[in-house]
């Protein structure tokens, strides 16, 4: 039916038109000579460097880094890779972690249940919810098609590292960008450098076809072979390498509907594993596994109108980026989606769609209406922070008012734009917890209080830690709940300030009317109990 629109459309046109009448042509101006030139018609006036071969300053590189991390900041420097963009140019890159001892794995072993006497298979469902991370010692290990190209100690599982990925560009420098990664994750790393190498798509399929070949033989022996590169990587990267593909074709036939000529810059993203940590007064306790993560920091394309239209060119950029952003949630549910167990995955624009589906107002803020928006919106300190500070900067900001759940979590999705170039950030925060920790030190707090008014002996000793430990337990017992109602029942990340308040008050309190001596035997108390407390009843 279409065919025929088309056709119909043609020939009421033009029936006599040609293929390069309907699709435009390109001709190629001739100019013919009738003999060879001596030389180029061109007088040399200056001549700068003679190079054999090009210099490192003059080639477009990669680098990436690891280290561990204190307060947001890298601590000491774990692993350095760096290399030009033509010698990765159709190579798998990927950061993963080892136990590092023999003791490490023989823990993480005997939380696997043992397989059924009958069938030989483990039961997925009998597999642990976590393990105890702070008793697990890791290796980082940095791969290059599957091989280790640097390795070194990471500390404990769960614990977070600071990561960067960057871009060296002769003309502009290092780009680079900043992530937090926890350790025991495994993440692909997928490098764009500019558009899809059919080649690599076939060397990818055919590897991910032989992994499940091997799975779906049996073959003890050739199970044993499998590497986790090859189990876990490929398919982690053929998450990523999709997402990277498809974005270049869609751009391609975007960019030829509306006029635009348009080339991909080099590009990288990471496709993770996602754990999340569970500190218990600050100290890491159990790990778990809480999904797939899709995090691409660098998407950079080159283009211009053809008519040289400015605005043309920026409304393409930033439709591209929507619809980036979108492909971020798209890609993952495809390809980990069954018919039994459809995945559900979030990007920005989706909880942004969300929010807009549950009547909440979406906020265009520009510097005309920051003020107003930022006492509308309900979000986190850090994302309200973040929105602010783009905004001054002169970019635009879109946001929804308050968090919206999804698949058991919180989440806030908000974009931040540049008006000049179309371009910009596509965010997403999920929630934390502060609330809930506030609620739980101020009834440890009420519960220590009762038991010394409960006991005649403790209360005829330090009669005076009554008073401060029920004021103290009192007021951040009802500070968080008060605020987490006010937040409409959602755990807010700022409230977790106000509890580290409270305990300080509480510590200084009991400096205050102890003289410092019976303070510190009462902290050294609550630190031997509540690190004696286990996480899991095999601690």
């Amino acid at each position: 039916n279409y065919q025929t629109q088309i056709e119909d459309y043609i020939n009421n046109q033009n029936p006599d038109a040609t293929v390069g009448e309907v699709l435009g042509t390109q001709k190629v101006i001739v100019q013919e000579f009738q003999q060879l030139a001596a030389g180029l018609p061109y007088t040399l006036t200056a001549r700068t460097n003679n190079y054999s071969t090009l210099p490192s300053n003059l080639r477009h590189k990669f680098r990436y880094t690891l280290g561990t991390e204190f307060y947001g900041q890298e601590n000491s420097r774990l692993i350095t890779f760096e290399q030009s963009l033509s010698e990765l140019a159709g190579k798998k890159h990927a950061l993963s972690f080892k136990p590092a001892s023999q003791s490490d794995e023989d823990l993480i072993n005997s939380y696997i249940p043992a397989p059924d006497p009958v069938t030989g298979e483990i039961d997925p469902a009998q597999l642990p919810n976590s393990l105890p991370g702070y008793l697990i010692n890791l290796t980082a290990e940095f791969t290059q098609n599957g091989e280790v190209i640097h390795s070194a100690a990471a500390g404990t599982m769960g614990g977070e590292l600071y990561e960067t990925l960057a871009l060296w560009s002769p003309s502009q420098g290092w780009q680079q960008a900043v992530n937090h990664p926890v350790a025991g994750e495994y993440r692909a790393i997928g490098l764009d450098l500019q558009g899809a190498n059919p080649e690599e798509a076939a060397r990818l399929q055919a590897d991910v076809e032989a992994t499940k070949a091997i799975l779906e033989s049996g073959d003890q022996v050739q199970l044993g072979s499998l590497t986790k590169s090859e189990v876990v990587g490929d398919l982690l990267y053929s998450a990523i390498y999709s997402y990277l593909s498809l974005n270049n074709m869609q751009d391609t036939l975007q960019a030829r509907a509306a006029g635009v000529i348009n080339y991909r810059m080099p590009s990288y993203g990471v496709f993770s594993t996602n754990l999340q940590t569970s500190y218990f007064f600050g100290l890491p306790r159990g790990v778990n596994l809480s999904g797939l993560v899709m995090d691409v920091d660098r998407l950079a394309v080159q283009g211009v109108a053809k008519d040289n239209d400015r605005q043309k060119r920026i409304s393409f950029v930033e439709s591209a980026g929507y619809r980036a952003s979108a492909m971020e949630h798209i890609v993952p549910e495809q390809m980990f989606s069954t018919e039994e167990n459809p995945a559900q995955g979030i990007s920005a624009v989706k909880a942004l769609a969300i929010a807009s589906a549950e009547g909440q107002k979406i906020w265009t803020i520009t510097q005309d209406n920051l003020t107003e928006a930022l006492v509308a919106i309900n979000l986190s300190s850090e994302v309200e922070s973040e929105i602010r500070n783009a905004v001054l900067a002169g970019k635009v900001a879109t946001a929804h008012e308050q968090p919206v759940n999804f698949v058991g979590g919180t989440n806030m999705g908000y974009l931040l734009i540049d008006p000049e170039t179309g371009g910009g950030a596509y965010l997403i925060e999920g929630g934390q917890s502060g609330a809930l920790i506030a609620i739980f030190i101020g009834a440890l707090f009420l519960v220590l209080s009762l038991f010394l008014f409960a006991n005649p002996l403790a209360l005829a000793a330090i009669p005076f830690l009554f008073g401060p430990l029920l004021i103290t337990g009192i007021v951040s017992f009802l500070s968080g709940l008060v605020i987490f109602l006010a937040k409409g029942g959602v755990f807010d990340s700022n409230i977790f300030s106000i509890s580290r308040l409270l305990t300080a008050l509480l510590l200084i309190s009991l400096f205050a009317v102890t003289g410092g001596g019976l303070a510190f035997a009462m902290l050294g108390l609550i630190a031997a109990v509540l690190l004696t407390i286990p996480s899991d009843s095999r601690v």
